[in-house]
């Protein structure tokens, strides 16, 4: 998504308006346009920060925060990156100090099923062990594969190289698929 996304916005403006002239509505303190950004943004936020902090109300907590401090800071914003990327930072960073705040281990038997779509079966053993991931590994994966964002963006939003994101990729995936791997084979002994 760029910054022309297309935007449904409802009943209270006619028709679809572009993500720019959305955020400038918020930087004008337009409740309706920052509720749009809200409605687009908040359940893919949600998934994202659920797959991080692996526990529900932590994750809501964080995604309340993100959007109170967009809100407060909307003004800053130059459209010199994608809305998206600056969100998903800001997303990003407050899910890490949670994090920290928390000290969340990495038992994958706390690990809270994904309420927005739960998956049975094979998917669930996929959630599980991207929660085993390490944590940079878990969140330029999930970034990448679960929320479609390019190598660069994943790189500007936390702050890496492009080559280090992708060879955090490339490892999460072969960390995957050595752990589902295992998992089959000890499904079949």
């Amino acid at each position: 998504m760029d910054n022309q996304s297309q935007i449904n916005i409802g009943k209270r403006y006619s028709g679809v308006m572009n993500e720019e002239d959305i955020i400038k509505k918020c930087q004008q303190n337009d409740m309706g346009a920052f509720k749009m950004i809200f409605e687009f943004y908040s359940q893919s936020m949600m998934r994202t920060a659920i797959r991080i902090l692996r526990n529900r109300q932590d994750a809501e907590d964080v995604v309340q925060t993100t959007f109170l401090k967009v809100f407060r800071n909307i003004k800053r914003f130059q459209f010199k990156s994608r809305f998206s990327t600056y969100l998903y930072r800001i997303l990003i960073n407050n899910c890490y100090d949670s994090l920290k705040k928390n000290r969340i281990q990495t038992d994958s038997q706390e690990m809270e099923t994904l309420a927005l779509n739960p998956v049975p079966g094979q998917a669930m053993e996929l959630e599980a062990a991207i929660q085993k991931l390490p944590q940079r590994m878990k969140t330029c994966f999930v970034l990448f594969a679960i929320e479609e964002f390019k190598q660069d963006e994943i790189a500007r939003l936390l702050n890496l190289k492009v080559g280090t994101v992708k060879a955090t990729i490339f490892r999460a995936k072969q960390h995957l698929r050595r752990m589902l791997s295992d998992q089959l084979k000890e499904g079949q002994a």
